[in-house]
């Protein structure tokens, strides 16, 4: 379900978070009564007497948790164990190497909280989380989940970054029978096996244009689109998502085209589009480098649609590399800004003191976010379900509804047709999509849908 759709357009501020609030703390889905901020908080004043622990860094591959006792009382009897790896070096280490600190400074300050209730244990356990560099390699990513779920017994598992490193995961998951949070792995692929241990805590990326194509219906200015994407898989879904959904609201889609890594001259593509004359152009590409390349050869060429839509635009790995005549007022989506009003598990206030205490300031680290809210989402799943029982956490995990940072999660089961007519069942899903921002002189305002909105649309060069 969309977050916002049509027919909601009188939704107040104050209603739609209310309603937020109303699905994530003491709604009730599939028979299972659940809870934010409250329900956590309450789970523990009302637990019995505290066992403080100490979360420790022992090597640059792993957290450890040392567990003391206050008073005489007995230790805990276990950890909750959540297994992850992270790319600390590789390609991809300088956008996601710091969701491993995030991970050992969030268990440090839930374990100083007390820990977490577990009604089977009849006591608070500590949280300890083991994540490994996987280097951004696909068979190190296996031989580690396959570590993961044997030498070290984990409870639970949260997948690295990327949609083929999440479907290795997933298999491995699956395998041993362990539950798994993906953390950004959207791709349809992955959801459309008849997984059962699986959970995303994002929708998937085939949707990722239609709370932007929704607000441009909206506006009724814009008329026809282009769009170019990576030739891979979150640019093929993305596009054939944005195509089909295009198409539902009665936009023209002049041309696509999937581009491979390694373009340096786009001028040809430039041309093209040029002689098109669409209203926007929307960009959707995982290859950065391109991304950048591309869009300071659309400043040199002086190419104007009436607005430029680039997937990952709005941060500063390409706000800061690009002429600022098309950085300025470039419309761009996120999973998570700072100023969402969604109080999470923990609160705001909680998330704030984990960036702060792993250095992973918003701005210089833009996806971090993402592996905070699918940590949320495995801690409450364990809390709700009373019990470390894998079978039992996956359960609640499909049924549980809850309030992240990044806005009300649960588990999704539908059905979707491809461009080919193909009826394809998904399951796991999460309910998260992406948010449409404008960055104006470098700061990015959300601008769909209204009932967030900080700031109204203006398309880029028609201003």
């Amino acid at each position: 379900m969309p977050l916002y759709s049509k027919k909601d357009s009188k939704l107040s501020r104050r209603k739609f978070l209310g309603v937020s609030t109303a699905a994530a703390v003491g709604g009730i889905v599939g028979g299972l009564v659940v809870g934010a901020v409250g329900g956590y908080l309450a789970g523990q004043t009302s637990a019995p007497a505290l066992t403080v622990t100490e979360t420790k860094a022992t090597t640059v591959q792993a957290t450890t948790t040392v567990t003391q006792t206050v008073g005489g009382l007995p230790p805990a009897p276990r950890t909750i164990k959540i297994g992850a790896t992270v790319p600390l070096t590789g390609a991809t280490a300088p956008v996601f190497s710091k969701a491993g600190r995030v991970y050992e400074v969030t268990a440090e300050l839930i374990n100083k909280r007390g820990g977490i209730w577990v009604e089977e244990y009849g006591t608070r356990l500590p949280v300890e989380v083991i994540y490994y560099d996987d280097k951004w390699d696909i068979p190190t990513v296996q031989k580690l989940f396959e570590k993961l779920c044997t030498t070290d017994s984990v409870d639970i598992l949260l997948s690295p970054n990327g949609a083929e490193n999440g479907r290795v995961a997933s298999l491995v998951a699956e395998k041993y029978k362990t539950p798994l949070v993906e953390t950004s792995a959207g791709a349809t692929a992955t959801y459309t096996r008849g997984n059962r241990y699986v959970v995303n805590s994002i929708d998937l990326v085939y949707w990722w244009m239609d709370n932007y194509l929704e607000m441009l219906k909206s506006e009724g200015q814009v008329k026809s689109l282009v769009g170019i994407g990576s030739d891979e898989d979150f640019g093929r879904d993305v596009l054939a998502g944005m195509k089909k959904k295009a198409s539902e609201l009665g936009f023209e889609v002049l041309y696509t085209e999937l581009l491979p890594a390694g373009v340096k001259d786009f001028s040809p593509l430039i041309a093209k589009l040029r002689s098109l004359k669409p209203h926007v152009l929307i960009e959707v590409s995982n290859y950065i480098d391109e991304t950048v390349t591309f869009l300071k050869q659309v400043a040199e060429t002086n190419y104007r649609p009436q607005e430029l839509h680039v997937a990952f635009g709005a941060y500063s790995f390409i706000q800061d590399a690009i002429p600022k005549e098309v950085a300025n007022y470039m419309t761009a989506d996120v999973w998570y800004i700072p100023t969402f009003p969604y109080e999470g598990v923990f609160g705001k206030s909680f998330y704030k003191k984990v960036e702060e205490m792993a250095d992973a300031e918003f701005k210089r680290w833009p996806f971090i976010p993402i592996h905070f809210n699918a940590l949320e989402i495995a801690v409450r799943a364990i809390e709700l379900a009373g019990t470390l029982d894998k079978e039992k956490v996956t359960d609640t995990l499909h049924k549980m509804c809850i309030q992240t940072i990044m806005g009300t999660w649960r588990s999704q089961s539908y059905e979707i047709e491809t461009e080919t007519g193909e009826k394809l069942k998904v399951e796991g899903s999460g309910t998260i999509r992406t948010t449409p921002v404008q960055t104006v002189d470098g700061e990015p305002y959300i601008i769909w849908p209204p009932a967030i909105r900080e700031r109204s649309h203006v398309l880029q060069f028609a201003r």
